[in-house]
Order: structure tokens, then C-alpha cells, then sequence
């Protein structure tokens, strides 16, 4: 259903309340903070890649959801850890390697941050590229603005030349009336 004006407004989709269920779950969708004339890409293009993802604070909330789902015999949606910065996807699936962890671990001897990225960011590897299309983006823009000019004096100049136009009719009215006047003036001496 189309959001109400205070579910737009509180930047909410109307997604069931789960916060009273085992490890206390958050739609990740409703905690994408958006500025208010973004906010109609919560409903699609953020629902559509977020989905039903839910959020915890730590591990053993997630787990405490995990196994209140098991037992209802139900399928829970991807998972994710802040704390630790763990994902579990809804076939339980989780890092095997531990991956994540010895790169948080790496991270907090070394004096960096645990996690190098948040939920939803960029990796690295891909500034380079996000640039280039930055950058094609400004160029199309300045296209489409060079585009703009182009046909406004096009405009311009159609409107020039239906002036010439109108002037050479006046013109042509103009010598008319004066033959006739003088046709006139003939006759009547």
C-alpha cells in the first residue's frame, strides 16, 4: 500500500513490528537515512535492493532470532550483525573463513577502524570507476545544457526569421496602400 504522510514523513515503510520477537530485529530499509526529497527511493529503489534485511546489535541477538525462527519452522531473511559486522544469509550461510574477523582484527592492531566500510558502501576497489561516472555524468549534464542553448537559438532564430516574414507582408501592405493613396490622390484632382 502508498505510504501515509507521516509514515513518509518519519522516513518508515509500514513493515510489521518485530522489535518484540528474540534479538529484537530492525528493517534495514527503515534505518537508511534519507534526505526528504530522496525519500520516495526508499519505497523503490531501496526496498527493492534491501528487501527484508534485518539488523542487530550483536551476534547473540542475531542468534536468538535465528533459533526462535528455527523453531517456528520458518526462513528468516539476510541477517546483519553491526557489532561485528557479520552477515547471515536466509539459508543461515555466514562467512566460513572468518574473513570479516581477521580483517577486523588486522584493522584494530594496525590503529584503523574494524571495518573498513559500513553496510552499503563502496568497497575500494571500485572509486576509480564511481569516479569516471561522476565525471560522465558532468559531461552529459553540460552535453544536455550545450543542447539546451543550441535549440533556444534555434528558436530564437525561427521566431527572426517569421519576424522578416511578418515585416516584408507589412512591407508589401505598406506599398499597397500607398499606390492606392496615390491612385487616390491621382483621381481626385
Amino acid at each position: 500500500r502508498p505510504r501515509s504522510a507521516e509514515e513518509v514523513a518519519a522516513g518508515r515503510l509500514p513493515l510489521p513490528d518485530h522489535s518484540h520477537l528474540p534479538g529484537h530485529p530492525i528493517w534495514a530499509v527503515n534505518e537508511i537515512r534519507l534526505a526528504p526529497d530522496h525519500e520516495h527511493l526508499r519505497d523503490t529503489v531501496f526496498h527493492r535492493m534491501i528487501g527484508s534485511t534485518q539488523v542487530f546489535q550483536t551476534y547473540d541477538d542475531m542468534e536468538a532470532y535465528r533459533t526462535y525462527m528455527r523453531k517456528k519452522r520458518k526462513t528468516h531473511p539476510i541477517l546483519l550483525v553491526l557489532q561485528e559486522g557479520t552477515r547471515v544469509q536466509s539459508d543461515g550461510m555466514t562467512d566460513p573463513n572468518k574473513t570479516v574477523d581477521v580483517h577486523m582484527e588486522q584493522n584494530r592492531r594496525n590503529g584503523r577502524p574494524p571495518l573498513p566500510f559500513m553496510f552499503g558502501s563502496l568497497p575500494p576497489r571500485y572509486d576509480r570507476e564511481v569516479a569516471m561516472l561522476n565525471q560522465s555524468i558532468q559531461a552529459a549534464a553540460e552535453v544536455a545544457s550545450a543542447v539546451q542553448a543550441v535549440e533556444a537559438i534555434q528558436a530564437g532564430a525561427a521566431e527572426e526569421e517569421g519576424f522578416e516574414a511578418q515585416v516584408h507582408d507589412a512591407e508589401a501592405q505598406i506599398a499597397e496602400l500607398d499606390a492606392r493613396l496615390s491612385a487616390l490622390r491621382g483621381k481626385a484632382r
